[in-house]
């Protein structure tokens, strides 16, 4: 004798179900109604089973329309999401909640707009977080930073290799922080311009930032090329060579510093060409030896002009 099956149980799971999920179809209410009067407690059970089998089989494989938005609540909370499309433009979704929340990562066919007048507000749900992007950022419009929020390059305020930030309540001073140096790269991967952590200005050595920094040797400004300006003003180690018109200074004689050019091939007290190839000079130095060469040459001016009125005054007694 076959076992029969009831469908106090299984029918009518397999009913409610429908009736919920398609809650604003009429069609699969009326297939399971239909399917409810097919399945006789009398038939046998495995006739039970193939007939289920077969009407699930034919629902399941349609697609149903449904008129009006879509409920979806949570049980015995009242709370909900409503899922429809109100006008021709949008497709929308509602929740009386006042997030959103997804579980996983969400990704879009097209671009995220702000709505109407609105902003477009990027935020992470605490502010010691970061918003990370792992591509590219192609900003078509303008990108704003409030005053007193950071633009950072890196992990962290405390871990950054580049920052910026304004500040609208000190005279609108922007700030720029770096983590360490800053390696102005162009495209063929050398770096013409390097802002060094300690202060100092590389220009026109064109190293590459992986290798290392160039040795300033204490200079603030190494410059690889020239330089064309409208005035250089010194105001440190400018020349003081005053000294030469004091009584006591040791004014060689033209005999002497004849015979040194004649031995040596420059001037006293003067590098020679190849120490000056050699090991560049320092411009207030420079400018010092120049102008203490002036300044003896004006003595032996003096002193020549005093000797030639003497012969003039010779001459005049021995023509008269």
């Amino acid at each position: 004798m076959k076992t029969k099956l009831t469908l106090s149980a299984l029918t009518l799971v397999v009913i409610m179900g429908w009736n919920s999920a398609y809650a604003y179809d009429d069609e699969p209410k009326t297939q399971a109604s239909s399917l409810s009067n097919e399945l006789s407690p009398e038939k046998d059970s495995l006739a039970v089973v193939d007939t289920l089998k077969q009407k699930v089989s034919e629902i399941t494989d349609k697609d149903y329309n449904i008129t009006g938005p879509l409920f979806v609540n949570t049980a015995g909370s009242g709370y909900y999401i409503k899922i429809g499309a109100n006008n021709a433009d949008f497709g929308h979704f509602y929740t009386d909640r006042p997030r959103f929340y997804f579980s996983k990562g969400i990704t879009v066919n097209g671009s995220i707009q702000s709505y109407s007048t609105n902003d477009l507000i990027l935020e992470t749900y605490n502010s010691s977080n970061s918003i990370v992007m792992n591509s590219k950022l192609n900003a078509q419009n303008s990108i704003y930073i409030p005053t007193s929020k950071w633009f950072v390059l890196g992990n962290s305020l405390s871990d950054f290799g580049f920052a910026i930030t304004y500040r609208a309540d000190y005279n609108k001073r922007s700030y720029c922080d770096i983590g360490s140096d800053l390696f102005f790269r162009n495209s063929a991967g050398s770096c013409p311009l390097v802002l060094q952590s300690d202060g100092s200005v590389v220009m026109g050595i064109n190293t590459r930032y992986s290798e290392g920094l160039y040795p300033v040797n204490g200079h603030k400004l190494v410059v690889n090329g020239s330089i064309q300006c409208e005035k250089v003003r010194v105001i440190t180690d400018v020349p003081s060579a005053d000294y030469v018109f004091s009584s006591d200074y040791r004014l060689h004689s033209l005999e002497e510093v004849e015979n040194f050019i004649q031995e040596n091939h420059h001037l006293p007290n003067i590098p020679t060409a190849q120490e000056f190839s050699e090991n560049g000079y320092d411009i207030g130095t420079m400018d010092e030896m120049l102008l203490k060469k002036i300044e003896e040459q004006t003595l032996y001016i003096i002193e020549l002009n005093k000797r030639i009125k003497q012969l003039e005054n010779a001459i005049a007694e021995i023509t008269k």
